[in-house]
């Protein structure tokens, strides 16, 4: 019940903006902002926003889903394109001035959506709208983005004893994600980060058959997409490199210098050999990166102060 309250709040909100604007329909099809305003996990769907009403237009793969997943919307099957089916409605609901994100479609489905729509109406190009009510975090939020910063933070913990020279890269990436599902999340946000040795300073590497060697570093990331729906697309980025002394913080450092591959957070590290914290805007819910040397981690007292201070 308080995640439908949730998700009526926020169409409430966009119900507001799209007064001020002057519209009577924002059409949505970005999968992150679909879920903010409905609670709809599927893809391949449109929404369309009105002031008093939302309905969702989609194939039949995805009805079913829908009408268990969403509440306070109306799911109408699509009949024929995308674009055909919207814009039939549109002409149905007789709406004048609508509003589209115009980096959600491409120049040909805009050209059909508005044939189908019929003419005496009026387009408005607008981007960014409900990321602007995105952007914006309530309290239950929050509560989840700190919720997923600790589940991240303790996946981080538990790998770290599974790093002994000979093991994988691939054989962790897994584990990592095996970890967060076990925990309680839908599974990675994105691609999981390892690397091992000189592909370390890879900042997106992905996981490989490369064995740890003795004294190698380690990069792993764990990018939590969490199955509570106050977050799961919705949340903010929770970064955490844990250094374990000064000396390698600047090793770290001048080797992605090297590569000319250091972004321009991993050259802000600070290099008090503890850690560095920032906080970024992405999609989805936290992420957790560790760096270890892979014969001392467990030795170094540094390592134990590697936190999420979600």
């Amino acid at each position: 019940m308080l995640v439908n309250k949730c998700f009526i709040s926020r169409r409430r909100r966009l119900s507001n903006l799209l007064q001020e604007k002057g519209l009577e329909v924002l059409i949505i099809t970005q999968p992150a902002n679909l879920y903010y305003l409905t609670g709809f996990t599927g893809e391949a769907c449109a929404l369309v926003a009105m002031r008093a009403e939302a309905t969702l237009i989609m194939d039949g793969r995805f009805t079913v889903q829908a009408r268990e997943e969403v509440r306070g919307v109306s799911v109408r099957l699509q009949k024929g394109t995308f674009p055909e089916a919207v814009g039939r409605f549109l002409r149905a609901a007789r709406v004048k001035r609508l509003g589209y994100d115009p980096a959600a479609l491409s120049v040909a489905q805009f050209a059909e959506l508005r044939r189908a729509a019929g003419r005496g109406r009026v387009w408005k190009a607008l981007s960014g709208l409900v990321e602007g009510l995105r952007g914006q975090k309530d309290s239950s939020e929050i509560a989840q983005m700190r919720k997923a910063a600790r589940l991240a933070s303790n996946v981080l913990i538990d790998i770290l004893k599974l790093l002994k020279p000979g093991v994988r890269e691939f054989e962790i990436a897994a584990e990592i994600e095996y970890q967060m599902r076990r925990r309680g999340a839908s599974g990675p946000a994105f691609q999981t980060i390892v690397a091992f040795g000189e592909r370390s300073a890879l900042p997106h590497a992905r996981p490989t058959g490369r064995k740890l060697g003795k004294k190698e570093w380690v990069l792993y990331s764990a990018t939590i997409a969490a199955t509570s729906p106050a977050l799961s697309l919705s949340g903010g980025r929770r970064n955490v490199f844990g250094i374990g002394t000064g000396q390698y913080a600047r090793r770290r450092r001048r080797q992605l210098q090297r590569l000319g591959q250091a972004s321009n957070a991993e050259k802000s590290m600070e290099l008090r050999g503890e850690c560095w914290l920032d906080t970024a805007w992405t999609v989805t819910s936290c992420t957790v990166l560790g760096m270890a040397s892979a014969s001392r981690f467990m030795k170094n007292p540094g390592w134990r102060k590697v936190k999420s201070s979600a």
